[in-house]
């Protein structure tokens, strides 16, 4: 490759563990401007891997070739970063990406006054949270990000990818119910053994309802209640459902960039663009660039549905338009 890679590690004192994450250098002394990418939910490694692909390794190649410093790292717990995943929410994440911030300014190759976030999707409501809380961001960029609350998202989200796999509209109806019914239970109780005992009544009764052979399919009924109660009971659920991006990004007074793809099943565009844009609009920040890009699904790659199910089948990592758009994007605010 055209530049330098290094394999890392730094702390965060704030967590007391550590991140170990891969620095590509352009060549040359620098310094250079430098950019964190920062990933969505769920156990992600430092190239975002899913699906077959790994979007960050294609955006960290991207912007290095272009003169752009790329940090990317595993999540805590992950990888070889340590710490314990189970118990973050956006708060910690926030905490992370900060800590990789403050390695960057370590480092002499990098301009310390150009550093940037970019955030996808769940990434996206970290990196203005965390620079929400930091003077050190000189700009952000937000791929697929939410703009809604998490119950609102997570309730088109399910709708939607309901009905590309062809559910009728009673299915729908009735999975949304059930989600309902476990929202309301997590908003309602506060503690975790109160919740987990009426959830347990809830999932019991879905599990007597099915049939032999689909009870058989789930395998041991305790094991299978458990498991679908600690998926929901968990702090970062907790958050994630009442959590509202708005109010974060209205503090913003850095330039920021959203792009979101218009086929995106997982975050829908014009429902999380639109709050996106109206809450930085309303902020002091000096550039608010935001684009829905045709053809795109949730990973950015351009495609015929926006369905899960071609993600592994499509053979484009990133679209090329969106590498271009943040490469070009970056270099327009550090010039």
């Amino acid at each position: 490759f055209p530049y330098r890679e290094e394999e890392v590690t730094y702390p965060n004192p704030d967590g007391g563990h550590t991140l170990a994450g891969t620095l590509t250098l352009p060549h040359g002394a620098g310094p250079f401007p430098a950019v964190l990418l920062i990933g969505g939910s769920g156990p992600t490694d430092r190239n975002a891997s899913a699906y077959g692909h790994q979007p960050f390794f294609v955006l960290a190649d991207a912007l290095t070739r272009r003169g752009i410093a790329v940090l990317r790292y595993d999540k805590r717990g992950i990888g070889r970063s340590t710490g314990d995943l189970a118990c973050a929410t956006f708060t910690e994440f926030a905490s992370d990406a900060l800590a990789g911030v403050a390695y960057l300014k370590t480092r002499q190759e990098v301009d310390g006054k150009h550093i940037g976030l970019l955030g996808h999707s769940e990434g996206g409501v970290v990196a203005p949270l965390a620079a929400s809380r930091s003077r050190e961001i000189a700009f952000i960029i937000l791929l697929a990000a939410d703009g809604v609350p998490g119950e609102r998202l997570l309730a088109t989200q399910a709708e939607l990818l309901a009905r590309a796999m062809g559910s009728s509209a009673a299915a729908i109806a009735a999975q949304r119910q059930k989600q309902q019914a476990i929202f309301t239970i997590l908003k309602d109780e506060p503690e975790d053994a109160a919740a987990a005992r009426r959830l347990r009544t809830l999932f019991s009764r879905e599990f007597a309802m099915l049939t032999e052979e689909q009870r058989r399919a789930l395998g041991d009924e305790s094991r299978w209640l458990q498991q679908q109660i600690s998926f929901v009971v968990n702090p970062w659920m907790r958050m994630m459902l009442t959590y509202d991006p708005t109010p974060t990004l209205r503090q913003l007074t850095v330039p920021v960039l959203a792009v979101n793809g218009d086929r995106d099943l997982q975050v829908e565009a014009t429902e999380n663009l639109t709050p996106i844009a109206a809450a930085l609009l309303d902020s002091a920040c000096p550039d608010v660039t935001v684009r829905r890009l045709p053809h795109l699904n949730h990973f950015l790659q351009t495609c015929a549905t926006g369905s899960p199910t071609e993600y592994a089948q499509i053979e484009e990592t990133v679209a090329p338009v969106v590498l271009r758009l943040v490469g070009d994007w970056i270099i327009e605010q550090v010039r």
